[in-house]
């Protein structure tokens, strides 16, 4: 198994790429580091994009972190109003 491991402002990603017979599976864990309890998983995904197999461990790393990093946007950020909400 292949790991990367980085802080995306106040959290934690945790993502693997697993070895199968023909290739890498993508998987995440997402902690929140400042606030609340560091050991909760906020966010996890085993097989991610439906078991898609990557050739390479680093593309199912970068997909991994990827949607992590999108997850958190969704999740944490504020939403901005619409231009058209005029």
């Amino acid at each position: 198994m292949h790991f990367d491991e980085r802080d995306d402002g106040d959290f934690r990603i945790y993502a693997g790429a697993m070895e199968t017979p023909s290739g890498y599976i993508a998987a995440v864990a997402v902690r929140r580091l400042h606030c609340g309890d560091p050991t909760r998983v906020l966010y996890r995904e085993e097989a991610m994009a439906g078991g898609h197999v990557w050739g390479q461990p680093k593309d199912a790393l970068h997909y991994a972190v990827l949607s992590a990093q999108k997850w958190i946007r969704a999740h944490f950020e504020p939403q901005r109003p619409s231009a058209l909400s005029d």
